[in-house]
């Protein structure tokens, strides 16, 4: 049990350091820009902190499923449950990274991050292709 625990610990933390330097990546590509508002390093950093609850939140939401993973390991203790949440771990870290790449390409453009609005384009290939 307390390898279960310290496992998600682990995998906890790995997000948690993910996301903010996720965060440190856009706001480096987005220096220049973010020195013209004024906002100091204090500012600047106090974002690291006022996301910490999302980032917790979403950290939580990503542990579900390889929590289930080492629960059942812990109970049956099939080999193949880590190589599952390896796979689940690193799907999800992909799709992240890819979202948060896209997002530094085009906020230079919306000067927003993506919504759900931006998604909701992908309904609409041909248009898509057209602008």
């Amino acid at each position: 049990m307390l390898r279960l625990i310290k496992s998600l610990l682990k995998q906890y933390l790995f997000w948690l350091i993910l996301f903010a330097f996720m965060r440190f990546i856009f706001m480096l590509t987005y220096a220049g820009p973010i020195s013209r508002t004024g906002a100091g390093v204090g500012e600047i950093l106090s974002t690291f902190f006022y996301a910490l609850k999302l980032d917790v939140a979403t950290a939580s939401y990503f542990l579900i499923i390889p929590f289930f993973f080492l629960f059942i390991q812990s109970l049956i203790s099939p080999p193949w449950f880590n190589i599952l949440n390896k796979i689940f771990t690193g799907l999800m870290v992909f799709v992240f990274v890819l979202i948060n790449a896209i997002e530094l390409g085009l906020y230079q453009e919306w000067q927003s991050k993506l919504t759900y609005k931006a998604f909701s384009y992908l309904d609409h290939p041909d248009e898509i292709i057209q602008s």
